[in-house]
C-alpha cells in the first residue's frame, strides 16, 4: 500500500512482471517511483519469494528479493509493492531463463550466455565490467535492438572472484535474471591481448591493442619492426590501451610484425600485417584474402525501381580458386554473416586467371534484402595472390524502362585501419522523390573489425558551414547509432533521419565521429559511403567517405 498526507500519491513500479530460472536467483530489484514524503510498503505473496530490503519507504526507493530455488515444474509468485503487483514466473529446467558455459567460471574465463530457444533478446546486464573494461551494459538496446537475434548467444568475463547478478531482458516477457558465481581468490596479471585492427593498407594508419589486465598490474610494449611500426605508448596500468602507428609501405609486398606487451615476467604478443602498394582493392597474399563489398542489394525502391547487385570476381593465380560469398545484412549485428548460394552451390568456383560473375548475386537471399557482403577465398595459404573483386549495385527496369548501369561499388579490406573521422560530401537532397523528381541521399556504415563500435555521430553541414542537424535515434532518443561486430547499416534519405528534419538541401556535408560509452573520442575501424540517387532514372553514384587518421 502506499499514502501520502497533504498532497497526492502516485507511484510507478518497475519491473512489473520478473522471470527465473530453476537456479532461483538472489538480489533481484524492484523500484519504485513517487513524489518525496509518500509513503509505501512491499510484502511477498509466496513462501518461495524472500524481501530482503525495502519492506516499506518513503519517496522514492527500491525493493530487492531473493527466489528460491525450484526443479518441480513451473510456478508464479506474486509481490505487492506501493499497491502494484509483480508477477514473478520459475520456470524449472532452465526453460525460462538462460544457460550458463560454464556454470563456475574462473576470474577472466570466457563465459557464453545462451538464451532459450526462439528467444530474442532486448538486452543484457552482467551487473560488472569485464575483464577488457567493457561496461556491464554493452549488450544493451543499442546494439541487442538493431539484431535481437544475434544478441541470443553472447560471451562475457568477470574480473574478480564473487557472485554476480546476470539479467537478460527478452523482446517479449519480463526480465530474467541468474546469477554466476566466480571462483579465484583474485585477479591474477594473466594477458588477454585483443587488438581493434591487425591489418592495414599500404597507407598506414593508427591502431591499439587492449591487453584485458587489471588495474594493479603494470606492463610495456615493444614492436620487433620499429622502422616502421611504432609503439607510441610503451608503458601502462590496466586494460591500456598500448597504442601503435603503421606507416605507409612504399614496397609492392605486403609485410608483418609484432608487437609484444610484457607483464611480470610473461609475454604476448599480436602479429601486425599491412599490404604493398601492388596489393588490389581487395588485398592481395595470403593475408589479405577476405575482401568486403560496403552495400548490395535485392530489393524494391523508389518509383518502380528494382535495386540487384552484380558481383565479379578475377583469379590472378594459375590453378582454380574456391570462395564463399557472405552477408551481412542491414542493422546486423552477426560478425559471422550469412552464406549467400549462388545456382544452388554455397562454395563458389573460379578458373585459374578466370573471371566468375553473376548478375543478380542476392537473388536467393530473397527480395527485400539489403547489406555488405564478404567475399571468403578458401585455403588462401594455396595461392600467391588473393582474388581481385569488384561490384555494382543497379537498377535493371525502373518502370518497365531499360534502367541504368547502376553504381561501381570497390571492395575494401574485411580488416580496416580506425579512424577519427569520415567525411562524405559533395552531397544532394531536393525535389519531389515521389514525382520522380530530383535526388535523394543515402548513407551507410561498416564495422571493419569484429569489436562493437558503441557511438557513432553522424552530423549534417550545409555549404556555408552551418550544422544543419543530427542523426537521431527516433525509437530511443539516441544522438548516436552504434555497429556489432563486422556490423552494417544503411540510413535511407538520411535528412529524414535528423534531429531537425530537412526536405532540401544542396552541396551539404556529412562528418562522422566516434567515441567510448563514457564519451571520450575514439578512432574507429568503420567505413562509410554515401549513394546519391536520381529520383527521375533511379540512377546512383557512389561516394566513399574520406578518412581521417
Amino acid at each position: 500500500n502506499g499514502q501520502c498526507s497533504g498532497t497526492s500519491c502516485t507511484y510507478t513500479v518497475s519491473p512489473t512482471s520478473v522471470s527465473v530460472g530453476s537456479s532461483g536467483a538472489t538480489g533481484l530489484g524492484i523500484s519504485v517511483s513517487t513524489q518525496s514524503g509518500c509513503s509505501w510498503t512491499a510484502s511477498s505473496g509466496a513462501n518461495w519469494i524472500h524481501i530482503t530490503s525495502g519492506t516499506s519507504g518513503s519517496g522514492s526507493g527500491s525493493v530487492v528479493f531473493n527466489a528460491d530455488a525450484y526443479s518441480s515444474g513451473s510456478r508464479t509468485g506474486t509481490l505487492t509493492v506501493a499497491g502494484h503487483t509483480v508477477s514473478v514466473t520459475q520456470s524449472s529446467g532452465g526453460g525460462g531463463g538462460f544457460t550458463i558455459t560454464p556454470e563456475t567460471p574462473a576470474v577472466c574465463q570466457s563465459v557464453t550466455f545462451t538464451a532459450p530457444d526462439g528467444v530474442s533478446v532486448k538486452s543484457w546486464d552482467f551487473g560488472h565490467a569485464n575483464c577488457q573494461g567493457n561496461p556491464a551494459n554493452t549488450y544493451g538496446s543499442s546494439i541487442c535492438g538493431m539484431n535481437p537475434a544475434a544478441c541470443s548467444s553472447v560471451t562475457w568475463s568477470f574480473p574478480a572472484a564473487g557472485t554476480y547478478t546476470v539479467t537478460m531482458t527478452p523482446v517479449s516477457g519480463g526480465p530474467v535474471s541468474q546469477q554466476v558465481t566466480v571462483s579465484g581468490s583474485s585477479v591474477s596479471c594473466n594477458l588477454r591481448l585483443t587488438a581493434d585492427t591487425t591489418q592495414f593498407p599500404a597507407s598506414g594508419g593508427r591502431g591499439s591493442i587492449n591487453t584485458g589486465l587489471d588495474s594493479s598490474c603494470s606492463w610495456t610494449a615493444s614492436s620487433n619492426a620499429s622502422s616502421w611500426l611504432h609503439v607510441t605508448t610503451a608503458s601502462g596500468s590496466g586494460n591500456g590501451p598500448a597504442s601503435f602507428t603503421v606507416d605507409a609501405n612504399t614496397g609492392t609486398e605486403s609485410r608483418s610484425g609484432k608487437i609484444t606487451v610484457a607483464v611480470s615476467g610473461a609475454t604476448s604478443s599480436v602479429t601486425i600485417t599491412q599490404a604493398g602498394t601492388g596489393s588490389s582493392g581487395s588485398g592481395s597474399g595470403v593475408l589479405s584474402a577476405t575482401s568486403l563489398i560496403s552495400v548490395a542489394a535485392n530489393a524494391a525502391g523508389n518509383n518502380g525501381t528494382d535495386w540487384k547487385t552484380e558481383l565479379c570476381i578475377y583469379n590472378p593465380n594459375p590453378t582454380a580458386a574456391t570462395f564463399k560469398i557472405k552477408l551481412l545484412p542491414d542493422m546486423t549485428n552477426d560478425g559471422g554473416g550469412t552464406v549467400v548460394p549462388v545456382n544452388g552451390n554455397s562454395l563458389q568456383a573460379v578458373a585459374g586467371l578466370g573471371t566468375w560473375c553473376s548478375d543478380d548475386v542476392l537473388a536467393s537471399m530473397g527480395d527485400k534484402i539489403k547489406g555488405a557482403l564478404v567475399v571468403d577465398l578458401q585455403d588462401p595459404a594455396n595461392y600467391a595472390l588473393g582474388l581481385a573483386v569488384t561490384s555494382r549495385t543497379y537498377t535493371p527496369s525502373p518502370n518497365g524502362a531499360r534502367g541504368t548501369y547502376g553504381q561501381f561499388v570497390p571492395a575494401l579490406p574485411l580488416q580496416g585501419s580506425p579512424v577519427h573521422q569520415l567525411i562524405l560530401t559533395g552531397l544532394h537532397s531536393w525535389g519531389d522523390a515521389a514525382a520522380g523528381e530530383g535526388f535523394r541521399t543515402n548513407v551507410g556504415l561498416v564495422n571493419q573489425s569484429d569489436q562493437v563500435v558503441p557511438r557513432i555521430y553522424i552530423k549534417v553541414y550545409d555549404s556555408s558551414g552551418n550544422l544543419v542537424g543530427k542523426y537521431i535515434n527516433k525509437g530511443s532518443g539516441d544522438t548516436f547509432t552504434s555497429l556489432g561486430a563486422h556490423g552494417f547499416v544503411q540510413y535511407d534519405k538520411i535528412l529524414s533521419k535528423l534531429d531537425h528534419p530537412q526536405n532540401e538541401l544542396q552541396d551539404f556535408t556529412i562528418v562522422i565521429t566516434f567515441t567510448d560509452v563514457a564519451g571520450k573520442a575514439t578512432a574507429e575501424p568503420v567505413t562509410a559511403y554515401g549513394t546519391v540517387v536520381d529520383n527521375a532514372t533511379g540512377d546512383a553514384t557512389f561516394i566513399p567517405a574520406v578518412k581521417v587518421p
